[in-house]
């Protein structure tokens, strides 16, 4: 799906300037973890709220998107169709993939998912959030649980994936 699609069709019916409020009400447990001083990665970045949350916390974040959408630092690519280029030795103790995992096909966020295990550090944090939408590749919550599911899976497959939070369609979960 494209960059351009989501911007008139989605992110322009949100406007939101504020960090979502699950990331928002859950940051105590984030910090918990010890991410001050680290780098954050926020995977489909848009409009670039939750990356300036982030950033508001201590974190330096890098914002991940298809086409400039964001005030800051942007590395540019398409999710699932290309490598995230983050070429240096940086790695990342926080990702965030917010409102995204819905608009990628599975063979991209099987892409995606070992993008993030080839970035996060021992015990980074990974938070998913998504949302039905008709015309993306979840159209009922229960499509997107099961995409949820799917996601933390491939996550597991190499890293221990363990669920530190879960709720309907958010989950918060450390890469051991």
């Amino acid at each position: 799906m494209s960059r351009a699609y989501l911007n008139d069709r989605w992110c322009v019916r949100c406007g939101r300037t504020g960090p979502t409020p699950y990331l928002r009400d859950k940051w105590d447990r984030l910090i918990a973890h010890n991410l001050i001083n680290k780098a954050a990665m926020d995977v489909g970045c848009g409009n670039g709220r939750n990356s300036a949350f982030v950033e508001s916390k201590g974190l330096e974040c890098v914002r991940v998107d298809a086409a400039p959408g964001c005030d800051g630092k942007l590395v540019t690519c398409v999710l699932g169709k290309e490598s995230i280029p983050i070429k240096d030795k940086r790695k990342i103790a926080l990702i965030l993939c917010n409102y995204v995992l819905m608009f990628l096909s599975k063979t991209e966020r099987a892409r995606l998912a070992l993008d993030i295990l080839r970035l996060a550090i021992k015990g980074a944090i990974v938070v998913l959030e998504m949302y039905a939408a008709k015309d993306s590749e979840c159209k009922t919550d229960a499509e997107c649980e099961k995409v949820l599911d799917e996601f933390v899976s491939l996550l597991g497959k190499t890293r221990d994936a363990h669920t530190l939070h879960q709720v309907k369609l958010r989950r918060i979960i450390r890469l051991n």
